[in-house]
């Protein structure tokens, strides 16, 4: 080991960092079917890294597919004991630990911090802040786990078990620490904690999500399919940006998960009258941004009522002698965004509307 410490990189150690970013970008967003031989061992080294017994190994096609796999073999004494002894035997927070404690503190004795930020910084911005699609992926998930559970299930935990094995679930496309060691042993030549690195890079390279507890892992395969935008983003129009070998995936337009819906639809063919229906955010700013307020406006027939300071209060019917519905419009001063917002009330003028408005804000704000 050298004794002097890394402060700056060299040109040759600076053109390394692209050559790392593209190798852990490659095994990140790969879509080839893993070899459950190799997964297997994998897992098992790391068991056997952390001093924890090896459980039975399952295989499934997709995250969704892991989940079924845990309710079927879901029991009151295993629900009871999670509750008694939660987060306290994770695979994955085992494995950080040990790795990140025992692999960083040499690595950051050889080189200092400000060039390890310098990497990092490079890499987490390549992976689009460090999620390429676990996010959306997380929230569809849970959402077919809520719908699944409140259906079927048994146990009235049931959820909240699903949803701390995902949380705890060890995601090796999420892994940066991966790309920052590989960089760390080339640059610095430390050689005493290979063995280690070497068991947890073939656990990146080889798995893909491993949802466990003390008697089970199961491994998950990898998506079939993974469409990004160029901002790294998932992103398709009228098929799914990710999929799995079992049918298991999620439509996202520019990293924004798509209702089912209209999931399936071109944008062409996306309705304005959904903005009456839609409560998430991101989705009604996307249906304003696809359709254009213009085009809102016309294909609603609303008819502009007042307008102050940058809100713009609407109805719905008039035209038609119905009982109108009442939107507001609020567009941002600093960026021009437009947000369209249905009313649960009639109201008179955009004062009243922003009153409205912000006094359910305020109200749900509370009740939280």
């Amino acid at each position: 080991m050298s004794n002097k410490k890394i402060e700056k990189l060299t040109p040759e150690q600076e053109a390394l960092i692209s050559v790392y970013k593209s190798k852990w970008e490659n095994i990140r967003l790969s879509t080839q079917r893993i070899d459950r031989k190799k997964a297997e061992s994998a897992v098992k080294d790391a068991y056997a890294m952390v001093g924890l017994p090896i459980p039975q190994i399952t295989f499934c096609d997709s995250p969704d597919a892991a989940c079924n796999w845990l309710s079927n073999h879901l029991s009151f004494q295993k629900i009871k004991n999670w509750e008694n002894n939660q987060d306290t035997s994770s695979l994955n927070n085992l494995l950080f630990y040990h790795i990140v404690e025992k692999l960083k503190n040499p690595l950051f004795e050889q080189i200092d911090s400000k060039v390890y930020e310098q990497f990092g910084d490079i890499i987490y911005c390549a992976q689009g802040g460090g999620e390429p699609f676990n996010s959306q992926l997380y929230k569809h998930l849970l959402n077919k786990i809520e719908n699944r559970v409140s259906e079927n299930s048994q146990f009235p935990e049931e959820y909240r078990y699903l949803e701390s094995q995902i949380n705890d679930s060890f995601q090796p496309e999420n892994h940066l620490w991966a790309a920052m060691f590989d960089f760390g042993f080339s640059v610095s030549g430390l050689s005493d904690f290979k063995e280690d690195w070497k068991i947890f890079q073939s656990l990146v390279q080889e798995c893909g999500w491993i949802i466990e507890d003390s008697d089970f892992c199961v491994i998950c395969d990898r998506p079939t399919k993974l469409l990004l935008d160029n901002q790294q983003r998932l992103h398709a129009e009228a098929e799914p940006a990710i999929e799995y070998a079992d049918g298991f995936s999620v439509y996202v337009y520019h990293g924004v998960r798509l209702p089912e819906k209209y999931s399936k639809l071109p944008t062409t063919e996306w309705e304005a009258k959904w903005l009456l229906e839609e409560d998430d955010l991101e989705v009604r700013e996307l249906l304003i941004e696809i359709i254009g307020y213009e085009g809102i406006k016309k294909e609603l027939q609303a008819v502009e009522l007042d307008s102050s300071q940058g809100y713009t209060l609407l109805a719905i019917g008039i035209k038609n002698n119905v009982e109108p519905i009442y939107l507001l419009k609020m567009t941002e001063n600093d960026t021009g965004k437009i947000d369209i917002k249905r009313l649960s009330v009639n109201v008179k003028s955009v004062q009243e509307a922003i009153f409205l408005t912000k006094s359910s804000f305020f109200r749900a704000v509370a009740k939280f």
